[in-house]
């Protein structure tokens, strides 16, 4: 939800809501579980495989490849907001879109997320895919639960790869 006016790729102001769905097709009212204080946007929610969390993107500026955009972790109920430092590493990389992996591995969860980092002899700057690592008891702990963020293989580097998405 956005409290300012714009597209549905590029706008301000965003809160993540969530509300019931009753068994007659319904719906419950909507309520805010990650509400941001100006100037802070919050956008492209995903909830991770086993429901227990919610990874999205934090910035200051619009929601479409936003420099500052960094990506941000909470449990299902809006607690525990975590910032993943590790991964995102810092601001200005444009790190938007995360996505969870479907299945846990063990005790670490794993995750997706676009970037316009530069890596190895790759300077284009181009939105590529980045995978990093999740542990949920960190998260719970307020600790940032991620690892720093691996180039997924196989991209062509004069691609823009912007939604990681998982298949079987």
């Amino acid at each position: 939800m956005t409290n300012g006016d714009g597209v549905d790729w590029s706008f301000t102001g965003g809160r993540i809501m969530v509300m019931d769905v009753y068994a007659d097709g319904s719906f419950g009212s909507p309520v805010a579980i990650i509400d941001p204080v100006d100037p802070y946007n919050a956008y492209y929610p995903a909830w991770s495989p086993d429901g227990e969390w919610l990874v999205y993107n934090v910035s200051t500026g619009d929601s479409y490849a936003d420099p500052d955009a960094m990506v941000w972790v909470a449990k299902a109920d809006g607690s525990v907001a975590v910032e993943l430092t590790a991964a995102s590493v810092v601001t200005g990389l444009t790190n938007s879109l995360p996505r969870w992996a479907p299945l846990p591995d063990d005790d670490v969860l794993w995750l997706a997320f676009s970037s316009n980092r530069v890596y190895g002899n790759v300077t284009l700057g181009n939105p590529q895919l980045w995978v990093s690592g999740f542990d949920p008891v960190r998260a719970a702990a307020g600790v940032d639960p991620s690892w720093p963020a691996f180039w997924l293989p196989g991209q062509d580097p004069a691609q823009n790869n912007h939604i990681p998405m998982w298949a079987e």
